[in-house]
């Protein structure tokens, strides 16, 4: 069946790889038979992530329109619903948030993180890691718009209240530490960065608490800005 988790996850693999060759077409031909029947049948996140890949890989040939409705739509609908409903809402939501971004509508994005930000205090508290995720997004949002000093403040706050929580050498700390260091850099301030990832720099020469994969390295070489995948 379309839904098999197996068959889900080498669609993913063959997409990205389609992808990455620039082969825009032929990846999305690969994802879209997965789509519509994964959101009815598939874990929430899965099912999101898979749906926001196929719109991005339709921005990369120009037609978004379609993902933002379905996003929207579901959105709506898990928002009306109850038990996974509100989480399922909340993965929909953020996942706008980072297709606003990918279209280069960091006002928009803005926007929408702010209201994430607040129905994820609501129905989750304030110490929510959705709060975490959409202050996150928030703050790139603000890093596109050249509002340092928020933006700055946001990744200030996230960067130890993440590490304490996953462990300093967790990609998302350490993504949280290299999005700062770029604020810096934008900001004419070289010297807080070398502070900043000094100590990383020199654990993973020793070997001792090597950082994850994911880092700004390895970011820069996918097509997308903001994370599309995890």
């Amino acid at each position: 069946p379309p839904t098999d988790p197996a068959r889900l996850e080498a669609a993913f693999l063959l997409a990205w790889s389609w992808r990455e060759q620039s082969r825009i077409d032929d990846a999305i031909a690969v994802l879209e038979p997965h789509v519509a029947p994964a959101l009815r049948t598939v874990p929430a996140d899965q099912a999101l992530e898979l749906l926001l890949q196929d719109g991005v890989l339709k921005l990369y040939r120009g037609d978004y329109g379609p993902a933002e409705q379905r996003l929207n739509a579901v959105s709506r609908e898990a928002t009306a619903g109850s038990g996974e409903g509100p989480r399922r809402a909340m993965i929909a939501d953020t996942a706008l948030v980072r297709l606003q971004l990918e279209l280069g509508r960091p006002e928009r994005a803005k926007e929408l993180a702010r209201g994430v930000i607040a129905r994820a205090e609501e129905r989750f508290g304030p110490t929510s890691s959705w709060v975490w995720v959409g202050r996150q997004f928030l703050a790139r949002a603000l890093v596109d718009l050249e509002c340092w000093d928020e933006a700055e403040q946001i990744f200030v706050d996230l960067v130890p209240a993440t590490a304490a929580v996953q462990g300093e050498t967790h990609p998302k700390p350490i993504g949280l530490q290299n999005d700062l260091a770029k604020v810096y850099l934008r900001t004419g301030r070289p010297e807080l960065v070398a502070r900043l990832l000094g100590p990383l720099a020199r654990s993973a020469e020793s070997g001792e608490g090597a950082p994850h994969a994911n880092t700004v390295t390895d970011r820069s070489r996918s097509k997308d800005r903001h994370g599309v995948l995890p």
